[in-house]
């Protein structure tokens, strides 16, 4: 014969799940364990008791958010960011030395036939002009020159 079962307050739970109590709080605040609380969960009308209170403690704090943001501009900032796509954009230019374009002069006749062949490879696949005078992949056909 298995323990008598403790009964689990119904309002007590949904108040519980509406502040986001994990299970181990609920569980010590209603004087069960956590091992007793997760299987009770799996009693439908418990589970349900308990998933709308989570949405309930939800909406709760969206609200209280919305109306910190009247008087609080980085509750507004979070909001925004986290509801209507809005982000943070900061230009970054690189150049080179006194704002000069940066020079780069790569020295393509040290790599060897399968380098050279992966490296017109990526640059076909990242969408680099298909032609410069050369060869269809951008680089020079005849061995590498620059």
């Amino acid at each position: 014969m298995g323990r008598k079962t403790i009964p689990i307050d119904l309002t007590d739970l949904e108040k519980l799940a509406g502040l986001q109590c994990s299970y181990e709080e609920a569980a010590a605040w209603l004087g069960v364990s956590k091992r007793t609380f997760v299987t009770r969960m799996g009693v439908p009308e418990l589970r349900e008791v308990w998933e709308r209170g989570r949405e309930k403690g939800l909406t709760s704090l969206r609200r209280s958010q919305f109306k910190l943001a009247d008087r609080n501009a980085a509750m507004a900032i979070f909001l925004g960011k986290n509801y209507l796509r809005q982000r943070d954009v900061t230009p970054i230019e690189i150049t080179g030395r006194d704002g000069a374009p940066i020079e780069h002069n790569w020295d393509l006749t040290k790599l060897n036939d399968d380098d050279y062949a992966a490296l017109k490879r990526l640059r076909a696949r990242a969408g680099q002009p298909q032609t410069n005078g050369h060869d269809p992949a951008g680089l020079p056909a005849d061995g590498r020159g620059v």
